[in-house]
């Protein structure tokens, strides 16, 4: 038994909870309310699919709410009860991941997690049913209640044999004829084959073929037999030539390096006279005598020379620093400079507008302020006039014969001239108001202009303050500057002296130092003379050797004539070329005979092969027909033991659903291949539930077939969901069916799950009711409301 459902973002379910019981439970809302989604996730939880999601008609990222809210993750935990013994499910889908957790709990320890397919194997384990058997025997989908009866003649049997699994005993049936001809077409395959061959043919060919390949082999090895002695003959003529070529090699070597010492022996003799030429008599004492003299006034040359060159090292630095402080003074001039500019140019603008405003801009400012105040009062007082006189006007254009104020009588000519006077009084008043105005206007300009010229007086004086210092800092700064100029100049005459005394002395170095090296070369050729004594004595010895040596060798070739021999060798070679090709020939035409017999003898295997293999399938056929006739009859017997049970289900409980007199029992029929579904009279006759009985029988005898197969196919369950089954039925039709589910069904299933939109069938539920409820206009999630 299903005990509680909770949906989080599942959907339209943002987050619901549901609690069931036994009896009949129902779901009720309008359509698009969710319902359906309750059910999907039922079996989403336990199998980890539903039959919209297997059928591709949603993708698993659809169930994810993604309105009015998109949302990541969607979770579903579904409670379920039985033989004792309390689960719970629970799987996570992320979105664009798919289901990422799964886990089932048995008494609240976790049996198994994350991986969903271990998770699904054990909820089949334990419920005795697979996801297929499922959606089959327990989960009427949709307007589904009377599907059976809307199936047209010839599909029934089709969808039964589907929902029972028989049908994949005809897809096996139907795959063993299709073997069976296969084999039949193979069979005769090999024995069109075998006809091809003719194997008389192929065993005279095969016995012409070894007789030539037998004399061929023969005449091969008498050939090679010659050629094996004349490769011998070859390789000892070989060894022959290459030892006197090697005695010739040699030779040439010691005459080419006897030559080579009689060359140094004669560069070796001039060698000695020059040396002897260039020491002009000179002994060894004095040369070196003369050498160390040098090398004492050279150390001395390069300690003067270091000696000065710190001098001028030091002196550089002194310069460079006095330089850079020179530079940093010009730039601290020039930034002075700017700085005293722009306040002088401060000093004349602000001498400029004293000239014109006065010593304080300030005062004139505000003396114009008050003047433009004046102005305004003036207008103000005017305009008041100015009105005050147009009441008086309209007043007396008003008049008739006296006056409203003293009552005295009033003569059209005083009428008129009261009129002239106030307009004349009026014109007057608008003029000054006219000149007033404009005055106001120019004041206000000049204000403006004043208020522009006091701010920059302010900047100004602002500006020319420090002017007297940075003047003072300034002049400080290019004394400094003058005075170490001065001492740069006198320092860089230094310097110049002191390069060129470093000029000079290492002018002197590089004089001694070539004529030490001249000596150097007079003492090194002392040494030279010496080794060149020694190597022409050396020489002159191995010249006597290698001529000793010479005469051997001569002495060793015997006076054999080379060439000849090369003749000889070259051949020998040619005719073991020749009878190597003809070996060589003689052996393709023996491949070529042996490749041939290879064939005859696979063309004979392979007939006999061929024969073995038709031995072999005639044995499969057979057995495949005797298969093909147990499958056949097999289908038969399960469709007739399945047709009983369900009969028998149905005749069981159809009292307890049908509580009336005029039929006695219902019972699934096969006639012409094919099923119906029948009502049994009070008589005996058997009558066809569609077309001849009213729409409430027919919602009972639907309702009874769909609690017979959930019986027959999952008896340990006993749950039936049905989603929308009144789609079909009127409104007597499902009073009827919510009486049966009130009162009759409870003998037989322990839950039944009721999704509907017909509030007629509350009156069916003995266990849990919930109303869903959802603006699909606004995109709310679903709102659950319990009753």
């Amino acid at each position: 038994m299903i005990t509680r459902v909770r949906l989080k973002n599942w959907r339209s379910h943002l987050d619901s909870d549901f609690k069931f019981t036994k009896g009949t439970n129902a779901l009720i809302g309008i359509v698009g309310s969710g319902k359906t989604s309750v059910m999907n996730a039922i079996c989403f939880g336990l199998f980890g699919t539903f039959p919209d999601l297997q059928s591709r008609k949603l993708k698993l990222d659809d169930v994810i709410m993604n309105r009015p809210s998109v949302m990541d993750e969607s979770q579903v935990i579904v409670d379920f009860a039985i033989d004792g013994k309390k689960y719970s499910v629970l799987r996570v889908i992320e979105r664009n991941k798919g289901t990422t957790y799964s886990e089932i709990r048995e008494e609240g320890n976790l049996l198994d997690a994350p991986n969903a397919q271990r998770v699904t194997e054990l909820v089949e384990k334990i419920l005795k049913i697979d996801y297929d058997l499922f959606t089959r025997a327990i989960y009427s989908e949709q307007n589904e209640l009377d599907y059976f009866l809307r199936l047209p003649r010839g599909e029934r049997m089709k969808r039964i044999d589907n929902l029972l699994m028989i049908d994949r005993f005809e897809q096996a049936r139907s795959s063993v004829v299709t073997l069976i001809n296969r084999l039949l077409e193979r069979k005769m395959s090999s024995q069109k084959f075998i006809e091809h061959l003719d194997p008389k043919k192929l065993r005279k060919s095969l016995e012409d073929v070894e007789h030539t390949l037998k004399k061929l082999g023969d005449a091969k090895s008498k050939l090679s037999l010659e050629l094996g002695e004349k490769e011998k003959e070859k390789r000892e003529l070989e060894q022959e030539i290459k030892a006197l070529e090697n005695l010739e090699r040699e030779l040439t070597s010691l005459r080419e390096e006897k030559k080579s010492i009689e060359g140094a022996i004669e560069e070796n003799e001039e060698g000695i006279k020059a040396v002897q030429k260039l020491l002009e008599g000179k002994k060894r004492e004095t040369l070196i005598s003369e050498l160390q003299k040098m090398e004492a006034k050279m150390v001395m040359l390069r300690e003067q020379l270091e000696k000065v060159r710190k001098e001028h090292e030091v002196l550089t630095q002194n310069v460079s620093e006095k330089e850079a402080r020179m530079n940093f003074l010009k730039d601290e001039a020039q930034r002075l400079s700017t700085e005293v500019y722009e306040k002088l140019r401060c000093k004349e603008k602000l001498a400029s507008i004293q000239k014109e405003f006065g010593k304080n801009p300030s005062n004139v400012l505000e003396q114009e302020r008050k003047e433009l105040e004046r102005v305004k009062e003036v207008i103000t007082s005017l305009q008041t006039r100015l009105s005050e006189t147009s009441e008086t006007l309209k007043k007396v254009l008003k008049l008739r014969e006296r006056c409203p104020v003293c009552d005295s009588r009033i003569t059209e000519e005083k009428r008129k001239k009261l009129i002239e006077k106030y307009r004349k009084k009026m014109e007057k008043m608008e003029e000054e108001i006219k000149a007033m105005v404009n005055e106001s206007k120019l004041r206000e300009e000049k204000i403006l202009e004043l208020e522009r010229v006091v701010k920059e007086f302010e900047r100004y004086k602002e500006g020319i303050q420090g002017l007297d210092e940075l003047q003072e800092k300034l002049k400080k700064v290019k004394e400094t500057y003058s005075e170490l100029m001065q001492k740069v100049e006198k320092e860089r005459k230094d310097l110049q002296t002191l390069k060129s005394t470093i000029s000079f002395v290492e002018k002197q170095i590089e004089e001694e130092r070539a004529k030490e090296q001249k000596l150097r070369l007079v003492v090194a050729r002392l040494d030279e003379l010496d080794e060149k004594n020694k190597r022409l004595s050396s020489l002159k010895s191995r010249k006597k050797s290698i001529e000793d040596e010479i005469r051997k060798v001569s002495e060793r070739m015997g006076g054999k004539n080379l060439e000849v021999m090369r003749k000889s060798y070259r051949e020998l070679i040619s005719t073991c070329s020749q009878l190597a090709s003809r070996v060589k020939s003689l052996e393709e035409m023996i491949n070529m005979k042996k490749t041939e017999k290879e064939r005859y003898e696979n063309d004979l295997a392979s007939v006999e092969r061929e024969r073995k293999t038709i031995i072999g399938l005639e044995k499969i056929i057979e057995d495949l027909k005797i298969f093909e006739r147990a499958l056949e009859r097999t289908q038969t017997q399960l469709r007739e033991r399945f047709v009983d049970t369900v009969n028998y289900t149905m005749n069981e409980i159809w009292s307890s659903l049908y509580p009336y007199g005029d039929f006695m029992s219902a019972r699934l029929a096969i006639l012409e291949r094919d099923y119906v579904l029948q009502l049994q009279r009070r008589n005996g006759e058997w009558v066809n539930v569609e077309g001849m009985v009213s729409g409430g029988e027919r919602a009972v005898a639907c309702l009874a077939l769909r609690i017979a197969f959930s019986l027959a196919l999952a008896p340990q369950l006993k749950i039936l969901i049905l989603d929308e089954p009144t789609a079909n039925l009127d409104r007597a039709s499902i009073s009827v069916l919510a009486s049966t589910l009130r009162e009759r069904i409870g003998d037989f299933m322990d839950q039944i799950f009721l999704i509907t939109h017909q509030p007629e069938l509350e009156e069916a539920v003995t266990g849990s009711m919930y109303h869903l409820e959802r603006d699909k206009a606004s995109d709310e999630p679903t709102r659950v409301r319990t009753t």
